[in-house]
């Protein structure tokens, strides 16, 4: 007997679901990442909280923004594909601070707590001058 729950859920079993569409379980449907064509062909049919979970959906959610409830927002927060990172952006934001960093860190007073054989060897060649 085949659990239709479960089976709805699995990203691999999609041409089953294809072909049994009638035995489908919507709610467990939507979370399914690889359902996205079922989902959108069903749209009558979707669970929004449940839609929620699933991150290739951001583009339906979107859509029915207007339609989310305070629960189906705080499902939402927990799905990875709701953010976008400009990582050229933090890049540049960060520089400042790199530099910064490098600078305290690489000073040369700092550098005997980092690397005690190199100042040793430093101090050494400052007596000989």
């Amino acid at each position: 007997m085949i659990n239709w729950l479960y089976l709805s859920r699995n990203p691999n079993a999609i041409s089953l679901l294809e072909a049994n569409q009638d035995k489908i379980n919507w709610d467990s449907l939507c979370e399914n990442p690889n359902a996205i064509h079922l989902i959108e062909a069903n749209l009558d049919k979707i669970n929004l909280a449940s839609l929620c979970e699933n991150p290739n959906a951001i583009h339906i959610i979107e859509a029915n923004r207007d339609q989310l409830n305070s629960y189906e927002w705080n499902i939402l927060s927990i799905n990875p594909s709701i953010f976008t990172l400009d990582y050229h952006a933090m890049y540049v934001n960060m520089t400042p601070l790199r530099e910064e960093l490098l600078s305290i860190i690489m000073h040369p007073d700092n550098i005997s707590r980092l690397c005690p054989d190199i100042a040793f060897r430093l101090s050494k060649k400052r007596k000989c001058q």
